[in-house]
């Protein structure tokens, strides 16, 4: 328990974007190395085609994700091929020649080649089908992009396929993702394959869990909620930082009000920067007859199209 905050109210946090549109390279504008992303359960990305990509267990540097009819694996490297999936139809597997991280930390520029191994399993019995792949992966130019979740600065990773040996009817593939660090996941990815129609998907809205957050970063953010609430007028900002992580935050009390079960309370919002990422929250801290403020409320900021 967080100050007072139960773990369930701390699951999920939503960041709040209103800009809609398109995206454009913007010459001279660049993004420092990005780095692996994190990711916790609960972690949602939602996209303009209806389908929502949704992490339900993490182990270690593999991500198991609930979107479209099934669910799938993938290494935090979210922009390189799954590692295995499962639908209403078959049962997939990927064995990838190179050992992540690959892509990350993302560098203009950057270019990694590798082989895999892809077998399909009919779920409803019969012999598996194997397939060798040679995948190309290049790391692009910065770009500003303009979704219906917000406006985002990203990095474009192209990501190529070809079956091998190569004969007539191969499939080849071809991926583009944009990929914003400040939510740790892509906001459009186009898709070809082979010479069939471009498949464009756009992000329209997105959650994250609260972030993980180390003992000393904790303990800065606790004090920061507490000091804000205590003595900043509604509107002041009180920040923290922890110079061991680099992980900062803002604390902003909002309106006060007097709660007949609470007493004196004080709703309030909170960013916080970590790992790269930013989360945005609600809250409501209400004054304990001790002059500590519990926290009986976080929630998620709306965010995205709805």
């Amino acid at each position: 328990m967080l100050c007072g905050i139960p773990a369930s109210l701390c699951r999920q946090i939503t960041l709040l974007v209103l800009l809609a549109g398109c995206g454009a390279n913007y010459p001279g504008a660049g993004l420092p190395t990005v780095p692996l992303p994190d990711y916790s359960v609960g972690d949602s990305y939602r996209f303009n085609d209806g389908t929502t990509e949704s992490v339900v267990a993490v182990d270690r540097d593999q991500v198991r994700w609930s979107g479209g009819d099934g669910t799938y694996l993938t290494s935090r490297e979210v922009l390189l091929p799954r590692l295995g999936w499962v639908d209403q139809t078959v049962q997939g597997e990927r064995l990838i020649s190179a050992m992540p991280p690959l892509l990350f930390p993302l560098q203009p520029g950057k270019t990694v080649l590798f082989s895999a191994t892809r077998t399909i399993r009919p779920v409803t019995g019969g012999p598996p089908t194997t397939t060798n792949e040679n995948w190309r992966c290049d790391v692009g130019s910065a770009t500003r992009m303009e979704t219906l979740a917000g406006a985002f600065n990203t990095w474009r990773v192209t990501c190529a396929m070809t079956e091998r040996p190569e004969a007539p009817g191969s499939l080849v593939v071809q991926r583009s993702f944009y990929y914003a660090p400040e939510i740790g996941f892509y906001v459009r990815r186009e898709e070809r394959t082979s010479n069939g129609p471009a498949q464009e998907v756009e992000l329209a809205g997105y959650s994250a869990a609260e972030p993980a957050l180390p003992e000393s970063a904790v303990r800065l953010r606790v004090g920061g909620i507490q000091r804000a609430l205590e003595r900043e007028v509604s509107g002041g900002a009180t920040s923290w930082h922890d110079p061991a992580t680099g992980d900062a935050g803002e604390v902003r009390p909002v309106r006060t009000v007097r709660s007949g079960q609470y007493g004196w309370c004080r709703d309030f919002a909170e960013h916080i920067r970590a790992s790269g990422r930013a989360y945005e929250l609600r809250g409501t801290g209400c004054r304990n007859p001790s002059g500590i403020w519990d926290i009986v409320a976080l929630t998620p900021a709306t965010s995205g199209n709805t």
